[in-house]
């Protein structure tokens, strides 16, 4: 949400099981031990003040993304995770069986557009994907999973270029002999 790094808050359902990780003090009803960094949590509650203030913008990245994902689901056949679901406006994760994740990473850097193949919490990590597995991605589909991730700096060319990049890679690789 453009809060400080290192920060973060975790909100708690009422009457919700929960053990603390770290024993020590009795910060937050002893849930966690240390002091607290204050200027960080100032921070992170300014952030997500001006987000709720511009959670409009908000709907102009889903446009955006929703658009990309509908290019390259009619001219490429990908397939993209969550599609149907209520999710964030500013990511997207999808894949074509047969192009690895780690070619399209590279292709799409050569390109001038960064992406991931996996989640932010799991970059550096080869295994395949949990939430993917879980949702019935079989494993050549997994394995060609990327994730694209746009901010309130993006600009809808940021989605053409993405789309451009990525379907001139497939069309150089997997998509080249097909008609």
């Amino acid at each position: 949400i453009g809060g400080p790094q290192g920060t973060g808050a975790l909100w708690i359902r009422s009457g919700a099981p929960l053990k603390p990780i770290l024993y020590g003090g009795g910060q937050e009803r002893s849930l966690r031990s240390g002091t607290e960094n204050v200027i960080g949590i100032a921070g992170l509650g300014m952030a997500a003040e001006r987000g709720v203030r511009d959670m409009g913008a908000l709907q102009g990245l889903a446009v955006q993304r929703d658009a990309l994902e509908a290019r390259l689901k009619s001219e490429a056949g990908v397939t993209v995770f969550g599609d149907r679901a209520e999710r964030l406006a500013q990511t997207s994760c999808f894949g074509l069986a047969g192009f690895a994740a780690e070619t399209q990473v590279v292709a799409m850097d050569l390109g001038g557009v960064a992406v991931s193949s996996g989640s932010a919490c799991s970059s550096g990590k080869v295994k395949r994907s949990l939430v993917l597995s879980a949702m019935g991605a079989d494993d050549a589909l997994a394995q060609a999973a990327i994730r694209t991730s746009y901010g309130w700096a993006s600009v809808p060319e940021d989605f053409v270029r993405t789309g451009d990049v990525w379907l001139e890679a497939a069309r150089r690789t997997v998509l080249k002999d097909r008609v």
